[in-house]
């Protein structure tokens, strides 16, 4: 009986050891696999941190600010001609058609002229500078080097408003005309839209034609040729040259039989 009982603790001793050593392996492999996953996990965070950072896809309202933003940075400079002052500002206000503020300084633009108030076609000439020069807008000035100011200390210039000449824009749209007592005196009288409409120079002018009967009528009454109405010059032929006669710096009309105004200017033998 005794024998028994030995033997029975002795095998609870035995399975109770067996279940201790197997509690500590199984925490010991626990342990050791805890201690891999430790190290897995930080070396996998370590590399997420070192992924480049994905740009953030901007929302449709941040590209239009974008785009704005490049435009302003990005609008064409106008080159200005000249040694004169060279103006980008912002339009400050309208006074008529032909007359602007641009920061703060009263601006008159260069050979086109405006209706006054009162005059017909005023309030449209003014209406159309408004719309080209919207105030708030840039704009750029490019003063007159052969007239900075005139008699009312504005300053003259061609402006430049959208990337349109303002100037240009008033004789094209039939809101202005050429004040051509002032083409000898401005820097742009020789640009096309000055010449179009007012300025032509001496080698563009157009010679005045005379009807032919005029010219046969005036030729037979003094023998004189009608081209040359300032002096009397023989009928062609016999082909002269400035030589052959003793005027100079002579009027000249078409269609000039002689040959003497050259250059066709409306001047001959005038060297």
């Amino acid at each position: 009986m005794k024998l028994a009982v030995i033997i029975t603790v002795l095998c609870a001793v035995t399975v109770l050891g067996v279940l201790i050593g197997l509690q500590q392996i199984i925490t010991y492999q626990a342990k050791i696999a805890l201690d891999e996953y430790d190290a897995v996990h930080q070396a996998q965070q370590s590399d997420i941190a070192k992924l480049p950072e994905i740009p953030k896809e901007s929302t449709k309202s941040e590209q239009k600010v974008e785009s704005k933003t490049d435009t302003v940075k990005t609008e064409p400079n106008i080159v200005c001609s000249g040694n004169a002052k060279c103006i980008t500002g912002m339009v400050e206000s309208i006074v008529d058609g032909d007359t602007l503020y641009i920061d703060g300084i009263k601006i008159r633009i260069s050979l086109t002229d405006t209706p006054e108030i009162g005059d017909k076609g005023y309030s449209e000439a003014t209406e159309f500078t408004k719309s080209l020069c919207p105030k708030g807008s840039v704009a750029q000035v490019d003063q007159d080097d052969l007239q900075l100011y005139d008699k009312f200390n504005r300053m003259l210039g061609k402006v430049t408003c959208s990337g349109k000449i303002l100037n240009s824009e008033l004789l094209y749209n039939n809101h202005a005309k050429i004040s051509t007592q002032y083409c000898i005196t401005s820097e742009f009288s020789k640009e096309s839209w000055a010449q179009q409409y007012g300025c032509a120079t001496k080698n563009q002018a157009i010679t005045p034609q005379i009807p032919k009967e005029i010219l046969e009528s005036s030729s037979n009454e003094n023998n004189c040729n009608a081209s040359y109405p300032d002096v009397c010059i023989p009928l062609f032929p016999p082909d002269l040259d400035c030589k052959d006669v003793p005027y100079k710096k002579f009027r000249v009309l078409s269609p000039d039989p002689h040959k003497f105004d050259g250059d066709k200017d409306g001047i001959g033998c005038e060297s």
